[in-house]
């Protein structure tokens, strides 16, 4: 059974309602549970509780009695009645609610005559009863006659009828209250186990309940938020905001808005609320909490891209005009060194001005590393020549007040990388490093060398035993507190100020040495700074550089070229350039003009040479245009910067060469001879 009798009545207030009736009628009775279970009990007679229940022999057969009543329950109309051996008469009474049969109430012990005391006399001596007093309590027992007990029996089926309904409403109180219960549980279960947060505040702001996720969100416990006001929260409304605000949703009886809060932990989130107004308890208001950190993030490094493919379309568009003007000072200033004695004054300067120029080559390449997009191809790159190009841009953009040294070793071995995400990555880490010193001005140190990983030191660094490049990049800052240095890696996780980062830099950075199957530490101390170590596989060794490559003679020929150029001073230039190499130099300043020329002796010319920015027709346009006259013709392409054009476009296009200016004398001449000698 679901639940026991004295779950569904009142069994004081029926132990006082017997004990009245007993005071009118002179009749005991009592109710008893399934189980055996006196609940209530009224006149119970002498002769049962003093002598035939403290006898085992006798108690044996008033449990034979009580069974019988139980087995025949099911007779009752309204009552059972049974004679028990004993010479008294008993009669149950069932107690039905929704059905179920829970108790029954007793009345007796009763005669339905005189009693023959001889018959008791002899059940006094047979138990070892004292007679006298056994005889007393017989006496005592009431005497009724059937015309009595049935209009009692008919009393108190009206008494069982007015207990089964008691007992019928408790029941139904009890489920309803059970099933409101159960329906609280089950709703309180979704909000604490929902993805949105929940709250529910009183209008003064004061925080009542709140879910598992606003917690997790807000990095508080339950307890402590509910000892705190919305204003103990918000980072973007103070207390006069707050009240304003809550005036609003109390009049209009609902609104949805964003705003931003504060976690434990000192960061801030973005948030979207939904919140109504409800008038019970003196006004109550109820909110859903969604975190939308990461939309406003992407909504954000999306705005910078925009802004970064604006630089980039800029950065481009200054390249190309910057790169035509650097390539008449680097090609005169070569020539120049090429006529005058090594250590003249004149040789001197022309180096100064070479030198210069190379600088200004250098330059315009950074400005395009920002500005381009990323490409996933992997080529063998020295780290090294990567870290000084990213030191000298970084000494031009950082303060100076902030001291960089560095200790870059030269011989490493190359790594198998992406050379613009390995200068993102470089810049990350130092920029990361110079947030950390800004405000004390402290010190920056980058460390670049080779070292060797075996198996005791591998499983701490995730990482296969062999060689490495490591980059070891270092501040004097206030270092990274313990409780988060595990989420600096995390997307859009960041402590900085508004206007500082967006979170993504050290997790680009992550990204960056994962794909090209590296490590990255971090080891930091309160007030004392954080060194970020990166380790990337070499890939076999080598002693020369990218610079070593370009050393040698320059190669010599005699074939006939067409160069194709707008600017007339680079035209001119390429051309003494390749006449000094002995070459015939056909010049034309117009892509119109050069297809003219070309159309009209094709097979005078062993290899056109051609700018690609040009109007009227582009150095692509042009090399179509010519390969459809003559599909053997080798044509080499030259650009400051193009979006569309790359060596590999180049290349499936069916072109033999791609230069990127300002061309030196030695790039230009070894592919013009490697192309002319394969072909």
């Amino acid at each position: 059974m679901k639940y026991k009798l004295q779950d569904l009545i009142d069994m004081e207030h029926f132990q006082n309602l017997q004990d009245r009736l007993n005071g009118i009628y002179s009749f005991p009775s009592s109710i008893v549970d399934n189980d055996g279970n006196i609940l209530t009990a009224t006149a119970w007679q002498d002769i049962c509780t003093k002598f035939h229940r403290k006898n085992k022999d006798c108690e044996t057969l008033c449990i034979k009695s009580d069974q019988y009543i139980k087995d025949h329950i099911h007779e009752a109309d309204p009552a059972v009645t049974y004679n028990c051996p004993h010479g008294l008469v008993d009669n149950a009474t069932p107690i039905i609610i929704d059905g179920v049969h829970y108790g029954n109430f007793f009345t007796g012990q009763f005669f339905l005559e005189e009693p023959d005391l001889n018959f008791f006399k002899v059940q006094a001596r047979k138990y070892g009863f004292d007679e006298n007093a056994y005889i007393e309590a017989v006496k005592k027992v009431p005497i009724w006659n059937r015309k009595q007990l049935d209009s009692y029996l008919l009393f108190i089926k009206g008494l069982i009828t007015v207990i089964s309904e008691s007992g019928l409403k408790r029941l139904k109180e009890i489920e309803t209250r059970k099933q409101i219960k159960k329906s609280q549980h089950f709703h309180q279960s979704i909000l604490q186990t929902a993805m949105n947060g929940f709250w529910l505040t009183d209008i003064n702001g004061r925080l009542l309940e709140v879910n598992d996720s606003y917690c997790r969100m807000s990095g508080y416990c339950e307890n402590e938020l509910l000892t705190m006001c919305i204003t103990d929260l918000e980072a973007s409304e103070n207390s006069k905001g707050m009240v304003k605000h809550m005036e609003k949703v109390v009049n209009q009886g609902s609104d949805r808005f964003e705003t931003r809060h504060r976690r434990k932990n000192g960061t801030v989130f973005d948030l979207e609320i939904s919140v109504q107004y409800r008038k019970e308890d003196g006004g109550r208001c109820v909110a859903f909490l969604r975190d939308i950190t990461d939309r406003k993030t992407a909504e954000g490094r999306l705005v910078q891209a925009q802004k970064l493919e604006s630089v980039g379309t800029l950065a481009g568009g200054i390249a190309h005009d910057f790169n035509n003007i650097l390539f008449p000072i680097i090609g005169m200033s070569e020539m120049l060194l090429e006529d005058f004695p090594p250590g003249s004054e004149e040789y001197l300067k022309a180096q100064e001005i070479l030198t210069a120029g190379k600088r200004g080559s250098d330059l315009v390449k950074q400005i395009l590393t920002i500005g381009r997009q990323s490409e996933n191809k992997m080529v063998p790159v020295y780290f090294h020549e990567v870290l000084d190009e990213v030191l000298r841009l970084c000494r031009a953009t950082i303060p100076a007040n902030i001291n960089i040294t560095h200790e870059i070793k030269k011989g490493v071995n190359p790594v198998m990388a992406n050379p613009t995400q390995l200068h993102q990555l470089t810049m990350n880490l130092i920029t990361n490093a110079y947030h950390a010193v800004e405000r004390t001005s402290g010190d920056i140190n980058i460390v670049f060398k080779e070292i060797v990983l075996g198996p005791e030191k591998v499983t701490k660094h995730f990482l296969e035993p062999g060689r490495y490049a490591l980059l070891s990049v270092s501040d004097n800052g206030s270092g990274i507190p313990k409780a988060l240095i595990d989420k600096i890696f995390e997307p859009y996780f960041t402590t900085k100020k508004k206007g500082k980062g967006t979170g993504l830099g050290l997790a680009m950075v992550h990204g960056i040495v994962k794909d090209h199957k590296g490590g990255i530490n971090v080891y930091s101390e309160a007030e004392r700074g954080t060194t970020f170590n990166v380790y990337l596989p070499t890939i076999g060794k080598s002693d020369q550089t990218t610079s070593d490559l370009t050393k040698g003679a320059l190669a010599v020929g005699s074939e006939r070229i067409l160069i194709v150029d707008d600017e007339a001073a680079i035209a001119n230039l390429e051309r003494q350039i390749l006449e000094r190499l002995g070459y015939q130099i056909t010049t034309c300043f117009s892509s119109i003009n050069a297809l003219d020329v070309f159309r009209a002796d094709p097979d005078s010319f062993d290899l056109v040479l051609t700018d690609m920015s040009m109007p009227q027709m582009t150095g692509d346009e042009l090399a179509r245009e010519l390969l459809l006259i003559r599909s053997d013709i080798p044509i080499v392409l030259c650009t400051g910067f193009s979006e569309k054009m790359d060596e590999d476009v180049a290349k499936n296009m069916g072109l033999k060469g791609f230069l990127m200016k300002p061309v030196v004398h030695r790039d230009i001449a070894q592919m013009i001879r490697k192309i002319l000698d394969e072909n």
